[in-house]
């Protein structure tokens, strides 16, 4: 049956996770990642639970699992996570570089409003205020919530 439903160890995984218990997370993302086979969407997923759950490091330490066969559909998710992280734990002219990879494979509808306020985000902090500030003004326009990364930037 575990072979036939991996997602079940996926899910629960995520719930563990949600609810701090990282290491019953751990046990569970093992299992679902036995079961798939280890595959770049699996790591992606796992690395995606990581990073809802504040685990910085961990997600990239599970994107460096990712398989060099990684499908092209799947490297803007892939970097999306990565400078997301990256950008979460203070490395900002690493994030740059991985979110403008990232910036330079989706057209703009496919952006999403959390895109625009962390690649602004890091642009301000590596001295391209204009274009940060015009990339954060349209995250905050989309979704007031984004305005915390205003906040960030003062305190």
């Amino acid at each position: 049956a575990d072979a036939e439903w991996p997602e079940i160890y996926r899910y629960r995984g995520e719930l563990w996770l949600r609810t701090g218990e990282l290491e019953k997370a751990r046990k569970d993302y093992k299992k679902y990642l036995y079961y798939t086979g280890g595959d770049s969407r699996s790591w992606i997923h796992y690395a995606g639970a990581l990073y809802l759950s504040e685990y910085y490091i961990d997600a990239l330490k599970a994107l460096a699992k990712v398989n060099e066969d990684l499908p092209p559909s799947l490297e803007p998710d892939c970097l999306r996570l990565k400078g997301y992280c990256l950008a979460e734990i203070g490395k900002w002219d690493s994030a740059r570089e991985t979110l403008a990879a990232f910036w330079e494979l989706l057209p703009d509808q496919h952006l999403l409003a959390r895109d625009y306020a962390y690649y602004g985000f890091v642009l301000i902090l590596t001295g391209d205020q204009e274009t940060g500030h015009a990339l954060l003004a349209h995250a905050v326009a989309e979704k007031s919530e984004f305005a915390d990364f205003y906040k960030r930037l003062s305190g």
